[in-house]
């Protein structure tokens, strides 16, 4: 089950239930990922309209989100897909921080006792 929440409330603004290929999602961006998909089918109608979403999910999200002027900011996996390989392969000790930019987004990983990987973006 994917849900959006408003974040303030926790109201559940959708529900899209998996049932596999028959699940109700856009048939737009057939190029995309599955995940990708699902939250771009929850947010159309928030696109273009000033609101910053909080997810978890992966950099071909960010650039489809952009190309939507919604900002947003979110964890990655650290293997994430696209990310530069200094940042999948970087060792970082405690307190250390790396961070890269391309365009309006950004992407930071630092140390505490794990790693954290997370991406933001302002329209």
């Amino acid at each position: 089950m994917f849900m959006l929440c408003e974040s303030h409330s926790g109201y559940v603004w959708s529900i899209i239930i998996y049932v596999g290929k028959g699940t109700d999602i856009s048939e737009a961006n057939k190029e995309c990922s599955f995940s990708t998909r699902v939250v771009l089918t929850f947010s159309k109608p928030l696109l273009n309209k000033g609101y910053c979403l909080t997810l978890y999910n992966s950099l071909e999200l960010g650039e489809m989100l952009l190309k939507s002027k919604t900002d947003f900011f979110g964890t990655l996996r650290p293997n994430s897909k696209y990310l530069p390989k200094k940042l999948k392969t970087e060792k970082l000790k405690k307190g250390d921080l790396l961070a890269y930019q391309r365009g309006k987004m950004r992407i930071m990983r630092w140390r505490d006792k794990k790693i954290c990987s997370f991406y933001k973006l302002n329209s």
